[in-house]
């Protein structure tokens, strides 16, 4: 792997990004949010003031859609995603707005909608409540007046309060049921870091910074990554964690990604043990992340093709975050890895700068083009583009590899 064939890649969707991409959506994860923070800094990055023009366009489209009533409310494909990149955006001085006068009624609104999720139980941080909560940890520490931040501690509060209302406690150990699978009905404890309870860790590791709430949501945690630890497979297993559990049984061994399997996992206990100044805590989290690294064969790292959300470059950012924090070389050496393998999964001559998004479809394999951060090629050139320029502050954020503090 050279940085010369990473600029090459990272140009290359640079490219395809202003010649072809228009928002359908407007979240950071799914939609124009995610693609207009890959534009205003691959901009910065390369000094390339047409690429800031797409981003400002971009931007100036998803806000647009807002204005004619496409009131998506979701972090990943709506308003609290777009919201929090607005956010970003602004606190990072890339653009200029008044962001109070865009999102002051988006609070009001997103608030009322985390209401119906919390009523429900859908705790999704992709498409419920929990994405919420990070917007509206997002705006409580960007507050820029009183009445502003109280009313983001509202919303904090109220979710905070329905996860305690509704935890499930054994022991020492604290847990959320939700339905396992969309559709299915059945019900168990969802191990995902998308979907399931290392979410609400990450959530619960961002609320102990805030002075109100940061006592509670701190038993919350620490039960929380008591269950997680209980649950790992014996010493030995191919991974450490299952996917979920139902009914008291695991299921079989996860894949090698962000979304399910130990590398998004490993990320939320180090984040729960940092919140929690528990030294333990954060080895049993280096060392589920070493034990990830060392997992390079397709068979069991189950990687097809390069997206951060269940792909290479996903894995890439999780080992470059580790090293980074704690200068280990074997987070390094993974990193690497996975950049290689990013670049060379770029095999497909239909897909947008080489890639397309694998997901098999009752159980035929189907590829896809995608443009947007989690499953597409801005989310590749961000990882590109952060590994190259040495650090870019906390866009990542989004997807609760660093935590709001």
């Amino acid at each position: 792997m050279t940085a010369t064939g990473l600029r090459q890649k990272l140009d290359e969707i640079a490219k395809a990004l202003l010649t072809h991409y228009i928002p359908s959506t407007i979240g950071v994860l799914s939609g124009g949010g995610g693609v207009a923070l890959f534009q205003f800094h691959y901009a910065l990055f390369r000094n390339a003031e047409t690429h800031y023009d797409a981003g400002v366009a971009t931007l100036e489209q998803c806000i647009e859609q807002i204005n004619n009533r496409n009131l998506v409310p979701t972090f990943c494909s709506g308003m609290a995603g777009l919201g929090w990149t607005l956010e970003y955006l602004c606190a990072a001085d890339i653009v200029e707005l008044d962001v109070d006068a865009l999102l002051d009624p988006v609070d009001i609104y997103l608030h009322e909608t985390m209401k119906s999720n919390l009523k429900k139980g859908d705790w999704d941080m992709l498409h419920g409540a929990t994405g919420y909560g990070f917007y509206f940890l997002q705006r409580y520490r960007r507050a820029r007046n009183a009445a502003r931040q109280q009313r983001a501690l509202s919303a904090l509060e109220a979710l905070l309060l329905s996860l305690e209302v509704n935890a499930v406690r054994t022991g020492a150990t604290i847990a959320w049921e939700t339905v396992i699978a969309p559709g299915s009905g059945q019900k168990g404890y969802n191990l995902g870091l998308a979907h399931g309870i290392p979410s609400l860790i990450c959530f619960l590791a961002g609320l102990c910074r805030v002075p109100a709430l940061s006592a509670r949501a701190a038993v919350l945690l620490r039960g929380a990554a008591d269950f997680m630890m209980a649950s790992a497979f014996p010493q030995g297993s191919l991974c450490f964690f299952p996917n979920y559990i139902a009914e008291g049984q695991k299921s079989g061994y996860s894949r090698l990604a962000w979304c399910y399997g130990d590398p998004g996992i490993g990320i939320a206990l180090w984040h729960a043990g940092t919140a929690l100044e528990d030294h333990v805590l954060m080895e049993f989290a280096r060392d589920v992340l070493l034990h990830a690294a060392r997992r390079k064969d397709q068979e069991a790292t189950q990687v097809r093709d390069a997206c951060i959300c269940h792909g290479a470059f996903g894995n890439a950012r999780i080992f470059h975050r580790m090293y980074r924090w704690t200068q280990d070389e074997r987070f390094a050496s993974a990193t690497r890895y996975w950049l290689e393998q990013g670049l060379q999964l770029c095999e497909r001559p239909e897909g947008i700068a080489g890639y397309q998004q694998y997901r098999p479809v009752d159980g035929t394999e189907t590829w896809s083009n995608e443009m947007d951060l989690l499953e597409g090629i801005a989310g590749i050139g961000l990882v590109i583009q952060d590994y190259l320029a040495g650090d870019i502050k906390d866009w990542d954020e989004c997807l609760m590899l660093s935590i709001p503090g």
